[in-house]
């Protein structure tokens, strides 16, 4: 399943996508509600063009992992930046006006407040809602890179420890953040004084192997952090001996807190029984504002016992016109049988 969006994880509806395997045969696609579908081996390279009128053209390889890949192409205008992620290809405007700081130590929220306060710097949580830890903040500050160095340096003469990163965004999802680093794997036949001259290539060095990932580094750019560690990223794809690259982001933890607001939630076990309300919140994936459904989305349901739409004034204002299928047969009243339109929202 493949979905073509633009930087905020909009759809792009007029993309064209063309898909082809190792062996440059055609995978035939077919076009979804919002997604395209095709076949593939599992194990097997594909590649994926996709382009759109006001978008630069993207051209993407994914290895097929099983029955059922789900990739998210994202297409750049003039001026953004592109980096995989998983599976997907990623796009986002670079921001040179704000930056991301963690800072961790005891009462680290309050004196971070206190100094950001007394640089006149603005700032906010990267989460908005739910409670600040005191020990442990990861912020969004309006400032230069100059005003990043100050900050930190004052930070660390309160014996607090920081970490300064680039801002990543998409749309209204939390901020991520580009650090100096990237996690790369390799394919297995490439050993390590290779590795070492393949990232020294890109500018940078190994920092430390990942044991858990196969053969799997965490290498790092000198210096602060800089958009251009993408452009690293991409030479080290270009060499074909990597499986895969990409940044070691920094983000916040969003705690999975998400319940219904149907007051009568409680009341309806077998909805809870089915996982509904996961289903709604996995619709974030989709776009942010979908969680927990939409008043847009329509489902119908029949009434077995027909409904009069004259008969209650709030039940008519949820009333389509009526039909009966003459597959079932005659119906049972003369009235004309309802479909209800009800919202997929909790």
């Amino acid at each position: 399943m493949i979905r073509i969006v633009d930087s905020n994880y909009k759809q792009i509806a007029e993309a064209k996508v063309q898909a082809s395997s190792s062996t440059k045969q055609t995978i035939r696609l077919v076009r979804e509600e919002d997604y395209w579908s095709g076949q593939s081996d599992p194990g097997d390279l594909v590649t994926v063009q996709a382009v759109a009128k006001g978008y630069e053209a993207e051209t993407h390889t994914i290895t097929m992992k099983g029955e059922i890949n789900q990739v998210v192409i994202a297409l750049r205008r003039q001026g953004q930046l592109s980096y995989n992620y998983g599976d997907d290809r990623l796009a986002f405007s670079p921001v040179n006006d704000a930056f991301l700081i963690r800072v961790s130590g005891t009462n680290a929220t309050e004196t971070f407040a206190k100094i950001a306060k007394k640089q006149e710097l603005k700032w906010s949580p990267v989460l908005q809602k739910g409670p600040i830890a005191p020990d442990d903040l990861f912020a969004r500050v309006a400032g230069s890179q100059q005003q990043a160095r100050e900050l930190s340096q004052e930070l660390s003469r309160a014996k607090l420890t920081t970490e300064i990163a680039r801002v990543i965004e998409h749309g209204e999802r939390p901020a991520l953040g580009l650090t100096n680093e990237l996690i790369v794997r390799f394919h297995d036949d490439v050993k390590r004084q290779e590795a070492e001259r393949i990232v020294a290539s890109a500018g940078l060095k190994i920092a430390r192997e990942l044991l858990h990932a196969g053969n799997a580094f965490v290498a790092v750019r000198e210096g602060e952090p800089s958009y251009d560690l993408l452009k690293a990223l991409d030479v080290l794809l270009q060499t074909g001996r990597a499986v895969y690259a990409e940044p070691n982001l920094t983000f916040a933890i969003e705690p999975d807190v998400y319940i219904p607001n149907d007051t009568l939630w409680t009341r309806v076990p077998h909805l809870q029984l089915i996982d509904v309300d996961d289903a709604w919140d996995m619709l974030d994936d989709v776009a942010i504002n979908l969680r927990g459904g939409s008043p847009n989305i329509t489902i119908g349901v029949i009434d077995p016992d027909g409904v009069t739409p004259t008969s209650v004034r709030k039940v008519r204002s949820y009333c389509l016109r009526g039909y009966w299928s003459s597959l079932l047969g005659s119906p049972p009243h003369s009235s004309t049988r309802s479909l209800m339109r009800l919202h997929s929202s909790s």
